[in-house]
């Protein structure tokens, strides 16, 4: 995020330029604004011509290739255009803002910023994310936030050893409700906090019919990280619950670690003081940063599986992946490996002293119930019903 002395340089330099472009030009809006360092164009023509849109737009592109010459000095903004077209006989100027914002949207989910054209498709999915925020109050009220369980184990024996707790909504009428979808939502409405606890409290108080040694791992957003009231919640979770802090993990992913670090790593070190371990998640989903296992005292790496799949098909990747083992070792860091889905992987990891690891070889996410009924006996279960 630049500062807003920063953003306020690109949103003048980018209105002159925007400004220049369009004298005399035939095009019936332009709307431009700042998100964090991106800056969001979306481009509005009366004629039904898509293709004069898109190159419209490419020009547009074309103008801020270069970095902003401002008062503030050279300054750069990742660009994302939406483009709407509309017949001049359906002209609705309302409509069509909100169909360039949509594009905008569109291109601002992309890995690399792009020029987008509005589709209704875009229109139907806006629709969809409305409906999922607009029955959050109803999915809290209803308890329709549910955990479900993804077992972790020893490689070697074969053994569970942990669980990691994700969120599931079964909704009254869509059905299954994609994670990514209601967490999204959740966030932008704010109840983000609110979903975590519950999702936390439901998952301790079924880890309370395990064995003690078991542990628990909750990934929490950055936004849940950022809040400076987690430590207090979460000993408060644990204290209600009656869960002691050495058997909950919390996880963060590493693709989550950009910005805000120094406040991320105040509120991970209060939460590792009330005795709960850190995890860093998703480690090597993309560019891993080694300065990430060094600026934190984590508690465990969580190795993502495309970093074990690269390994296993790449010579230079499968080096990579055993001098990040030893590191991670030699730091006195506990590892999991993500994503074991075959023997040959298992073996393989082993191999390489690879102690622990969750996925599909041994189980997906599972409710509770059926997760006791596949990895416990039914003198364990009794024991623990007993409990």
């Amino acid at each position: 995020m630049v500062e807003k002395s920063a953003e306020d340089a690109i949103q003048a330099a980018a209105a002159d330029l925007l400004r220049h472009y369009t004298l005399g030009s035939e095009f019936e809006t332009y709307l431009a604004h700042l998100k964090g360092n991106d800056l969001v164009l979306g481009v509005a023509l009366i004629e039904n011509h898509e293709q004069a849109a898109l190159e419209t737009a490419k020009q547009i592109s074309d103008l801020f290739r270069q970095p902003f010459l401002t008062a503030s000095g050279s300054l750069g903004a990742n660009l994302a255009i939406g483009v709407a077209v509309a017949d001049p006989s359906d002209w609705n100027p309302e409509l069509i803002l909100e169909n360039a914002e949509l594009a905008v949207e569109d291109a601002c989910e992309k890995e690399l910023r792009q020029i987008s054209l509005f589709v209704p498709s875009m229109r139907a999915k806006y629709e969809h994310r409305e409906r999922i925020r607009s029955s959050l109050t109803a999915a809290f009220e209803n308890d329709e936030f549910v955990p479900h369980f993804q077992p972790q184990f020893n490689l070697k024996t074969g053994k569970i050893i942990g669980i990691e707790a994700l969120a599931r909504w079964k909704h009254s009428r869509f059905g299954w409700i994609s994670p990514a979808e209601f967490i999204s939502a959740a966030e932008s409405t704010g109840d983000i906090n609110r979903l975590g606890r519950s999702i936390l409290e439901k998952s301790c108080m079924q880890l309370r019919r395990l064995p003690d040694e078991m542990t628990l791992s909750v990934n929490l957003t950055l936004s849940q990280i950022l809040d400076e009231s987690l430590p207090e919640m979460l000993l408060e979770c644990l204290t209600d619950t009656g869960i002691k802090g050495y058997r909950l993990k919390i996880e963060i992913s590493e693709t989550q670690l950009s910005k805000n670090l120094d406040k991320i790593w105040r509120v991970l070190s209060e939460i590792q003081e009330c005795g709960i371990a850190v995890s860093l998640d998703d480690f090597g989903t993309k560019f891993a940063a080694l300065r990430h296992l060094t600026e934190f005292d984590w508690d465990e790496i969580k190795i993502d599986g495309s970093f074990v799949d690269r390994a296993f098909n790449n010579e230079k990747h499968a080096e990579m992946l055993l001098a990040t083992l030893n590191l991670i070792a030699n730091m006195g860091i506990s590892t999991v490996i993500e994503g074991v889905e075959t023997v040959e992987q298992r073996d393989a990891l082993v191999e390489l002293g690879c102690g622990l690891g969750q996925g599909y070889l041994f189980s997906g996410p599972l409710d509770f119930d059926d997760l006791m009924t596949l990895f416990f006996s039914r003198p364990q279960l009794e024991e623990l019903v007993s409990v």
